[in-house]
């Protein structure tokens, strides 16, 4: 670039420097003092507001409160409706209601509420009954005076404000609540008056849940519908007293139209709101581009200016310095011999004569190199063919060590297994993906850490430990362990650790290990040691319950033996003593005896079929299977209090339909079996059994008020029964996913409750009178 170029650039760069920061002064300038006057009216705006909105809520406040305070709500909510005065009472109430609704300049409902939330007079009669118990004006002006904040009313579907306070007696006992629904006009008033905003210019408020509950000046219908960002609005701590003074400040945010705009707040505490004042940008600082688009017109006629006088003025100097690069061309041109100099005694004129001077000496140093450089061209060629050697053989092996490097980087980074590299001293230099997947360390967090120090926590394993296991690596090659490990958030779990040494021209480099997260495998492992244990508890339990199985089969076979031979043995002898009687009279003509006897043996015949028959109905009711559990238990009840004299209360609740047969003869044994022991030990008088369907399961309850016995005495428990016994019935209730309690104790009777799940069968229906 020429000189007259580059003095003409310079003087026009520093002119434009100049210029630039003088109008980025001034419109800085300009800009702060705009911004301080534009936050000064926004926070007067703001303040103002704020103070207008306290006073209308503190007004209200104070009109329910002295309400509440009134006797005449008093003396309703003391009354009851049986009460004759009551009638009076509540008409004065509703005409106090009323009239609060007609003279209140905003309060357009009023209602009194008992501590129940329920709503017993109102300026609305039709609302006279309803529940309000859940609403937030409720449950908040039973403790003090409460404003509900703005919401969409069912009456007449009005954006409303509802003051409460509570109704209190003379020893400050709460009898009730007292609601003035206030229409929210008067904050839209305040908030609508746009005085000292401009034209683009507003003021709103927004709810403790982001929500506009203020008109808007530019969109329709932005209550409780449009919602405002309040992440750069400070929500002040509970702790903390509410600071409601506005920011010194304003900041450029955009706002809900996404459009930037100088913004302040204030918070209002009492209602959690915050009330925001705006302007937009392009209206606040229009007085700042007007100014700039100023300054610029001036600055542009002055480059002009500059332009014409840096040019003449660059001209005059470059002249002479243009005749002196002429004459060192020719020179460059090997023409040695051509003078530059002139008689001009500035700068310029001295550099020629100094130039002339040079190229004299010039002319001499080029003689003396052309031979220097003769002898120093057959030294470089034979270096040169020297180094190319060289630099071929380096070549070769750098290509080499890339290569092994990129494998080695492809396969540490690529590895689906957690790898760490590692120096001698334990510190780490390299990690993969899936490592950082695993213990949740970046690179950046962990390189250079020692990997003991990291991964190892003190209660599982100690620091020297880990460092035996890279001491067993050095010295032996490969070595794999399991070990419990620490991630970054402290969480303990197993893995399994490989590592072995990199070697490099024979010598130790570092370690390289592989981490295998095993919590899934160890807790597999411990799962099958469980499953052990149960296989092994459930064949004792098998074996046990087999045994038991026997035993009980002999002993229901023994019982069935007796049974045949005391009872319907004995009948059956007297029968056939009786027809050998009857054959002798028949011999002997003696036919007085003859129908003695007959009328006897038939006696003993209707014996051996009742023995029969109860004998059957023990080893498997027909009714049971016919008819189902509500009819056999009925019948077996009757029976039972026949047979043995003791008064039975038997109740069924809620069972229409039949149940799974299995349960059914569970229940219908236990019962047997229950009573069966309450006949042989309790000496009890009363027995309660009570039949009930829960839902998804089935209760039996079965209470004596005998003797009672020690349940906490195994021994006891097995003395109770010659059949299943109580464990037994547990075991087999347990079966089928059912459980059995028993509560005893001496003199104070015996309780038994089953509980099953219920599997009802649709298709049968319980016979009607049947069940107790």
């Amino acid at each position: 670039m020429k000189i007259q170029k580059k003095l003409q650039i310079i003087a026009l760069s520093f002119l434009i420097a100049v210029s630039v920061t003088c109008i980025l002064i001034s419109r800085n300038i300009s800009t702060n003092i705009i911004k301080e006057q534009i936050t000064n009216n926004l926070i007067n705006t703001a303040q103002s507001r704020a103070e207008h909105i306290k006073t209308f809520l503190d007004l209200e406040k104070e009109t329910v409160k002295q309400s509440s305070e009134s006797i005449v709500f008093r003396e309703l909510l003391l009354s009851t409706e049986e009460e004759e005065s009551y009638p009076v009472k509540f008409n004065k109430v509703m005409q106090r209601l009323q009239n609060t609704a007609q003279v209140g300049e905003y309060t357009y409902d009023s209602f009194v509420l008992d501590t129940k939330g329920t709503v017993i007079a109102s300026s609305y009669e039709e609302d006279i009954g309803q529940d309000k118990s859940n609403d937030t004006y409720f449950l908040g002006g039973k403790e003090d005076v409460f404003i509900k904040g703005v919401y969409i009313s069912s009456h007449k579907q009005r954006k409303t404000l509802a003051f409460s306070a509570p109704i209190l007696d003379e020893d400050n006992k709460l009898l009730g609540v007292i609601v003035f629904r206030v229409s929210a006009e008067p904050l839209f008033k305040i908030t609508t008056n746009h005085s000292g905003l401009g034209e683009t210019g507003e003021a709103y408020l927004v709810n403790k849940d982001g929500y506009m509950i203020t008109p808007s000046r530019f969109i329709d219908e932005v209550i409780l519908k449009q919602k405002v960002d309040l992440k750069d609005i400070e929500v002040p701590s509970l702790a903390e007293p509410p600071d409601t003074s506005p920011k010194e400040e304003v900041d450029i945010i955009k706002d809900y139209r996404g459009i930037e705009v100088l913004s302040v707040h204030t918070h209002i505490p009492e209602m959690n709101w915050h009330l925001i004042a705006e302007i937009d940008v392009e209206e606040a600082f229009a007085p700042v581009t007007k100014l700039t688009q100023t300054l610029i017109l001036v600055f542009v006629i002055i480059l002009l200016f500059s332009i014409l006088i840096s040019s003449f003025t660059s001209r005059t100097i470059t002249r002479p310095l243009r005749r002196l690069y002429e004459g060192i061309k020719e020179i460059m041109k090997g023409n040695l011999n051509y003078k530059v100099s002139n008689t001009s005694t500035d700068e310029v004129g001295q550099l020629s004569r100094a130039f002339d001077e040079m190229t004299v000496n010039l002319k001499k140093s080029r003689e003396e190199l052309e031979e220097y450089s003769r002898n120093l061209e057959k030294k470089v060629k034979e270096r040169t063919r020297d180094l190319e050697i060289d630099i071929e053989k380096r070549k070769k092996t750098e290509k080499e060590l890339d290569k092994s490097q990129q494998e080695f980087a492809s396969l540490f980074t690529g590895n689906p297994e957690a790898l760490v590299y590692i120096d001698e001293k334990s510190n780490i230099l390299d990690i993969n993906s899936r490592f950082t997947q695993l213990f949740g360390y970046s690179l950046k967090e962990i390189k250079g850490k020692n990997i003991n120090s990291e991964l190892i926590h003190p209660s599982v394993e100690s620091i020297e430990e880990g460092k035996i296991l890279e001491k067993i690596v050095l010295s032996k090659g490969y070595v794999s362990r399991r070990k419990i490990r620490r991630k970054k958030d402290g969480t303990l779990f197993p893995v399994s650790i490989s590592a072995s040494p990199i070697m490099i021209n024979n010598q130790v480099k570092g370690i390289l290990g592989l981490y295998e997260d095993i919590t899934e495998q160890v807790q597999n492992e411990e799962r099958l040691q469980d499953y052990l244990k149960e296989i092994k508890k459930d064949r004792k339990n098998l074996k046990r319950l087999s045994k038991k199985l026997i035993n009980t089969q002999e002993e229901e076979r023994r019982k069935i033996s007796e049974t045949i031979h005391d009872d319907i043995g004995q009948n059956i002898t007297a029968i056939k003593i009786n027809i050998s009687v009857i054959e002798e009279a028949i011999k002997s003509h003696a036919f007085h005896k003859f129908k003695e006897r007959l009328l006897e043996t038939k006696s003993q015949l209707e014996q051996v079929f009742e023995q029969l028959r109860k004998l059957n109905i023990d080893l498997r009711s027909p009714l049971l299977r016919d008819l189902g559990l509500v009819p056999a238990l009925s019948a077996y009840v009757n029976s039972y209090k026949k047979r043995e004299n003791i008064d039975i209360d038997f109740e069924v609740i809620n069972l229409k339909k039949r149940l799974n047969k299995e349960i059914e003869i569970v229940i219908f044994r236990i019962v047997q079996e229950a009573f069966t022991n309450i006949s042989k030990h309790a000496c009890a008088d009363n027995i309660y059994l009570r039949l009930e369907n829960k839902k998804s399961k089935v209760c039996v309850l079965i209470k004596d008020n005998g003797k009672g016995f020690n349940t906490k005495n195994v021994s006891d428990l097995e003395e109770l029964s010659n059949g299943l016994g109580l464990i037994e019935m547990r075991e087999r209730i347990e079966t089928i996913g059912g459980n059995l309690d028993i509560k005893s104790s001496l003199r104070k009777g015996t309780q038994l409750l089953i509980e099953m799940p219920v599997a009802l069968q649709l298709s049968l229906e319980i016979p009607v009178g049947l069940g107790g």
